[in-house]
């Protein structure tokens, strides 16, 4: 938690109005423009007192893009996202290549992953009446089916096949990347910056003592958690 009550305050706020915008986007299908300008202004406010408050944590130097493309080898390939302006870019670099192309206007693709995400909560109802489960499907698949054909092309033919790393920015977050068809049966990996991937990579796989297996699923009563031995 924060160290210091105002930015407690703040990522309360910025809580209850994320959530209340939340609630009323699926209700109505629709997100008022007043929740998004609340939103931005509680983000602003949160990242205007975080420059200047004292910390705990220690700050990794940012990676090189020489150094993230020797980490990344042959196989891997490394995606980032960033908003420049009003339109979304996409950063795609590998050892061989690197390529950055801007590939949707930021305000369309917010409401596109929103309401994907809408899909995929109602998708996620176990009473949700069979004509109108497939409705949220077709819904559901044609927006994944839009992000996946804008990642395609911007990516074009220095995708390797393997690996891939993934970066998302703001409301990219929220979109479920491994059901997209371009990344089908491959390793993903969706990290919150190149550095951190690195980082982790360097430090090697963590030390787990005993094994846990989780299940959940649309038969499942309850989520089940089990120790084995």
């Amino acid at each position: 938690p924060p160290l210091d009550e105002r930015t407690s305050t703040l990522l309360a706020q910025l809580r209850f109005v994320t959530a209340s915008q939340r609630a009323e986007q699926l209700a109505t299908g629709q997100a008022d423009p007043q929740w998004r300008q609340h939103v931005r202004q509680l983000q602003a406010e949160v990242r205007a007192h975080t420059w200047t408050s004292p910390g705990a944590a220690t700050v990794a130097k940012p990676v090189g893009l020489g150094e993230l493309r020797r980490e990344l080898g042959s196989d891997t390939m490394l995606l980032s996202l960033m908003t420049v302006g009003p339109t979304l870019h996409l950063l795609a670099v590998t050892s061989r290549a690197v390529r950055q192309v801007p590939i949707a206007d930021v305000a369309p693709t917010r409401e596109l992953v929103l309401r994907l995400r809408a899909d995929l909560d109602q998708a996620a109802r176990s009473n949700l009446p069979a004509t109108l489960r497939s409705r949220v499907l077709a819904s559901m698949r044609s927006g994944l089916g839009r992000i996946d054909a804008a990642l395609s092309t911007a990516i074009g033919l220095i995708d390797p096949g393997g690996r891939v790393v993934l970066v998302p920015t703001g409301h990219s977050a929220l979109v479920p990347w491994n059901l997209l068809h371009r990344f089908a049966g491959r390793d993903l990996c969706v990290v919150p910056s190149a550095t951190w991937w690195v980082n982790a990579r360097r430090r090697g796989p963590l030390e787990v003592t005993g094994r846990e297996l989780h299940v959940a699923g649309p038969d499942a009563v309850s989520y089940t958690h089990l120790t084995l031995p």
